[in-house]
């Protein structure tokens, strides 16, 4: 497995992952268009103004996510894991994996992300990779639909 900067085509793949308004929400937030096409999906996923990535495994397109720079920390951004490879700790991977290119990119000391409160499945994988609840920042609206998870980034090895 590795990860690798995202393309268009990948991007393409990933919008068969959200068959319905449920699963686009979870993944990306209420700013997202649904239904959607190609061009608003490739619009509201940001995946050329943000730090875009793709896990694959020998060609196939496996898992995606993104981060930014948010409240100071690298804040991750719609991670997805295909449906195919779910439930075989690709999500830690995913998350793992961006964390440590946050860190040479960013430079910051530490991770944060929100996830809905109905997507059990994510928060535990996020909670396995590390992640402990923080107070949810005051210019988000999210209501008690959404927990925000913060993570400390350890500084990277002498030598790596």
């Amino acid at each position: 497995m590795r990860l690798r900067a995202a393309e268009s085509a990948d991007v393409d793949a990933i919008m068969a992952w959200f068959p319905d308004e449920s699963s686009i929400r979870n993944w990306a937030g209420p700013n997202f268009d649904y239904p959607f096409d190609r061009a608003s999906f490739h619009r509201d996923c940001k995946w050329r103004d943000m730090a875009s990535f793709c896990v694959d495994s020998h060609g196939v397109l496996q898992g995606f996510g993104q981060f930014y720079n948010r409240y100071g920390r690298a804040n991750l951004a719609r991670l997805v894991v295909s449906p195919e490879s779910r439930g075989c700790g690709l999500g830690q991977f995913l998350v793992n994996a961006l964390i440590e290119e946050s860190r040479s990119v960013l430079g910051l000391s530490e991770a944060g992300l929100f996830v809905y409160r109905n997507n059990e499945s994510a928060y535990c994988c996020y909670r396995a990779a590390g992640f402990e609840v923080a107070a949810m920042p005051d210019d988000v609206d999210l209501g008690d639909e959404s927990r925000y998870l913060v993570r400390t980034i350890r500084p990277a090895r002498v030598g790596s």
